[in-house]
């Protein structure tokens, strides 16, 4: 689980909204209670500013995520999260099936990519603890 509320959070956006007349800008972060991904965002309208949509928050829960990469590019890059279900990926802006895909402007890499590390070693760690658990064998102690 995700322990620090304050934890890495990444901007996004998508161009690919109303035939290219709106655009969508979100958040991605760690939920606020730790169970998994909290994404926010906000559809805007490119010819006239003042049309916004409500902030819509979806949260996809960690163990329906599959795992979690960042795909740099030349002027930013994708965070990809691949869930176990369909559903868990339904309604969020970017998703195709069991796939949501985030474009992270340039300056948000670091962030992305760090965020990306994180959530990939906390869902290794929950493999971990389902093999050993399996298997009988006892978990092994974390520093405090």
């Amino acid at each position: 689980m995700v322990t620090d509320p304050m934890a890495t959070s990444v901007p996004f956006s998508s161009d690919d909204f109303l035939f290219g007349l709106g655009q969508i800008q979100g958040l991605a972060k760690p939920a606020a209670d730790g169970t998994g991904i909290e994404i926010q965002w906000q559809a805007k309208g490119r010819l006239a500013k003042i049309l916004r949509s409500k902030i819509r928050t979806r949260t996809i829960p960690l163990a329906d995520i599959e795992g979690v990469t960042f795909k740099r590019g030349m002027v930013g890059g994708k965070l990809l999260i691949c869930t176990r279900d369909l559903r868990a990926a339904e309604g969020i802006p970017g998703a195709d099936s069991n796939t949501v895909t985030l474009s992270i402007q340039r300056r948000d890499r670091k962030d992305a990519e760090s965020f990306a590390g994180e959530l990939s070693l906390l869902l290794s760690e929950r493999d971990l603890e389902k093999a050993a658990t399996a298997a009988g064998l006892p978990l092994p102690e974390t520093p405090s």
